[in-house]
């Protein structure tokens, strides 16, 4: 199998930006020097040419002695002191060829300026560092000016030189400015791991708040924190599941134990087995409703879960639920009186809002004082069913009123009936939001608190992103 090659962002961007400027530079310097030796060649050469020219006017004849050619030259030099210049007249005759030379003689070599032949045409060209041209001065002669052009060739090569001393800085710049980036942008990364190695150990997400960071390192945080804040949810909730069985099924167990340990120590009459028995029952229905929160708690949060939506009795289910309720209820002389439609059909799931219904009424069991009263109202408004739940209770203060419906959040102690793990409340907020509804808190005519749970008859799941628990869109079966 092919090993994976290690590589390192810092020396990568580092390398890239010297390789990126340094290209920028001697490109930049590049056409610069070619402008320039193009520019300095054109100008030797419109020289060399406007010396020829300026021969042609000044000569009196094609055929000038070598004083009045040296007379003339000097002139023209005088004009161009730091460019030295030379000539040559070629004079030809059927009989021989005479020549005549002025000017700077060590430019005059046999190469250049270049002899005419044929018909004498046109010719010029460079000669390292020389530049000449050769024309035609009348039917039998010709002239040739060679120029020194070594002063602008300097010029062009300090100008190379300058420019590859730019290329050399863009890429020692490049270097420099990779290597402060990549250190930046490595030293993010480096953060960002950290932060994750804290979340990891601590749970605090709030590590993960980088406000000085570039959009692009915000981008990769904010799927970070989103990550890992779902894998605390699901840890949370795996712990949750694990700690809350143990809690839940752990002290109804050995309740359950010892008072079957007791019943066991001496004979009873049939009453009293009837009486513990009642009691266990009680304690396995607690314990029913434990798991039931628990699971239905899991579900509502898993995005991969899917639960069935069908047509059902939500009248029937309100007093088949409650029942259970009622008859622990009775032992604290609590009355729970229950108003409903003898039919109201509804479509949704019928679990999660049976288990709704279950956990208000619980829950207004719960902090209703002996002797007092649970009243549960059922109504239908239009399209919409409405179940008010009124108790007798303390009621509860305004800045716990949201706060109630978290998750593992119990809201005070109760000094009647063990507690749960505050999953109730939540889970019934959770079914209502999952079926289009919600519930909320009103103030109780009886001076307690009104639990009131609102629903469409066709109480479609709504989108996750509506609802207060994370829950899947169910399937939908066939509704009778």
């Amino acid at each position: 199998m092919k090993t994976a090659r290690v590589w390192s962002l810092r020396r990568r961007l580092t390398l890239g930006f010297a390789a990126i400027f340094a290209l920028l530079a001697f490109c930049v310097a590049g056409v610069g020097a070619l402008f320039v030796r193009a520019s300095v060649e054109r100008e030797v050469t419109a020289l060399v040419k406007e010396e020829i020219d300026e021969l042609r006017v000044r000569l009196s004849t094609p055929a000038p002695s070598a004083a009045e050619l040296t007379a003339v030259l000097a002139e023209l030099q005088n004009h161009h002191p730091a460019t030295p210049i030379a000539a040559r007249i070629w004079i030809f005759n059927p009989d021989f060829e005479r020549v005549i030379e002025a000017g700077a003689m060590h430019l005059l070599r046999s190469e250049r300026p270049a002899r005419p032949v044929g018909g004498r045409e046109p010719k010029n060209g460079p000669t390292g560092r020389y530049r000449w041209r050769t024309e035609p001065l009348g039917p039998d002669a010709a002239v040739g000016v060679v120029v020194d052009a070594g002063a602008q060739l300097a010029l062009v090569a300090r100008f190379d030189a300058a420019a590859l001393g730019l290329g050399i800085f863009g890429a020692a710049l490049g270097l420099g400015s990779g290597f402060l980036a990549a250190r930046h942008a490595s030293r993010l990364l480096e953060r960002v791991a950290g932060a994750a190695r804290h979340v990891q150990t601590s749970g605090d997400g709030a590590v993960f708040r980088f406000d000085d960071a570039p959009v692009e390192i915000k981008v990769v945080t904010d799927a970070l924190a989103h990550m890992m804040a779902e894998l605390a949810d699901q840890r949370r909730r795996a712990q949750l599941l694990t700690t809350g069985l143990a809690h839940e099924l752990g002290s109804p167990l050995q309740n359950l134990l010892s008072e079957v340990e007791v019943a066991l120590l001496r004979e009873r009459t049939p009453e009293q087995y009837r009486e513990v028995l009642a009691r266990q029952l009680d304690e396995l229905h607690e314990m029913t409703r434990a798991l039931r929160n628990l699971v239905t708690y899991v579900t509502l949060a898993d995005s991969s879960a899917a639960a069935p939506v069908e047509a059902f009795d939500l009248s029937a289910s309100l007093r088949r639920r409650v029942a259970r309720d009622a008859r622990i209820a009775a032992r604290r002389n609590i009355a729970v009186l229950v108003e409903a439609p003898d039919d109201l059909h509804v479509v949704g799931e019928p679990e999660f809002l049976g288990l709704a219904l279950a956990n208000i009424a619980a829950n207004a069991i719960e902090w209703s004082p002996d002797g007092g009263r649970v009243t549960i109202t059922m109504t239908q408004t239009g399209g919409d069913v409405r179940v008010a739940v009124d108790d007798e209770g303390p009621g509860v203060p305004k800045a716990d009123r949201e706060k109630i419906f978290l998750p593992l959040e119990r809201g005070g102690t109760s000094k009647e009936r063990r507690h749960g793990f505050g999953l109730g409340l939540a889970i019934a907020r959770g079914a209502a939001r999952f079926h289009g509804g919600d519930v909320y808190l009103e103030q109780s005519p009886t001076g307690g608190t009104r639990f009131v749970l609102e629903l469409p008859r066709i109480a479609m799941p709504m989108p996750r992103a509506a609802q207060g628990v994370n829950a899947p869109p169910p399937a939908v079966t066939a509704v009778g």
